[in-house]
């Protein structure tokens, strides 16, 4: 477990009124995919299986289901109504990525019986959005009613996708357009009937947007030639502001007091 408590401390943090005022938390790099809060006190971690932490961090265990593959790496929401739902599925075997639910805080969980499927969040009404997983991904499958029934958003025909929605319920998809070979950072402000490109040739990279209060949004990027850099809106996404100082690979998470940290991946961290 120590290994996982030494991972957590990896990280710049600053306030989410001022992005650009980092401070090192100190502590060696480390190799994880998505940290999430519940609250100050339950905060899950993705890192090859699940870990959980009911004491704001000071210790994890595992909370992986217990017919869930080894050595999975976990996509976690937490909706509005504080249930928790998980996708994760081997990494040798295709066609194994499902999705999990639990109404108690981890302590049990539900397979919510979907086809093969891979990115997974929820909007600030306890709507479910979930990204197929395929190659050319043309839709978001969504659940109004905690994953009982499920519909469709149609997307653009676009290859690859990593998806979020923010505090205000607008939705970002990012992906690769084939036809002309550039990334696109695209949003749609009305639950995904029209979308429109708000952050043209980057790549996002994977699980890397962290979305805070009051459209608050903070996102992780790469261009062409692999260089890292980040970005911060507070207006849901329509603008974007560069962030100083972070030009390493890493992710974001905003805490419920709106502290924002960003993980530096397999370096020590610096600060500003």
């Amino acid at each position: 477990m120590k290994r996982f408590i030494i991972v957590f401390l990896v990280s710049l943090i600053c306030s989410e009124a001022a992005a650009q005022d980092w401070v090192s938390t100190g502590g060696p790099g480390g190799q994880f995919y998505q940290i999430v809060y519940k609250n100050k006190n339950d905060i899950f971690l993705s890192a090859g299986t699940l870990m959980r932490s009911t004491d704001a961090g000071q210790s994890w265990e595992k909370d992986a289901p217990p017919d869930a593959p080894d050595g999975t790496s976990w996509t976690i929401a937490i909706a509005a109504n504080q249930d928790i739902y998980i996708t994760g599925g081997s990494t040798t075997m295709v066609d194994t990525i499902r999705m999990w639910k639990s109404s108690n805080n981890g302590n049990t969980w539900n397979r919510i019986w979907l086809n093969n499927v891979e990115g997974l969040f929820t909007s600030p009404d306890s709507t479910i959005y979930v990204l197929p997983n395929d190659i050319f991904i043309t839709f978001l499958l969504r659940s109004k009613n905690s994953g009982a029934e499920w519909d469709s958003i149609p997307l653009p025909s676009f290859r690859i996708g990593f998806t979020t929605v923010d505090s205000n319920g607008v939705l970002f998809f990012a992906n690769y357009d084939d036809a002309t070979s550039k990334w696109y950072y695209i949003r749609s402000t009305d639950r995904g009937i029209s979308w429109n490109n708000v952050l043209p040739n980057k790549i996002v990279n994977y699980s890397s947007t962290a979305c805070g209060k009051k459209g608050n949004i903070f996102i992780s990027v790469s261009d062409s030639t692999s260089h890292y850099s980040a970005y911060h809106s507070t207006d849901d996404g329509m603008h974007w502001t560069l962030i100083p100082d972070i030009v390493n690979y890493g992710t974001f998470c905003v805490s419920p007091s709106g502290k924002v940290f960003f993980y530096v991946l397999n370096i020590s961290c610096l600060f500003k």
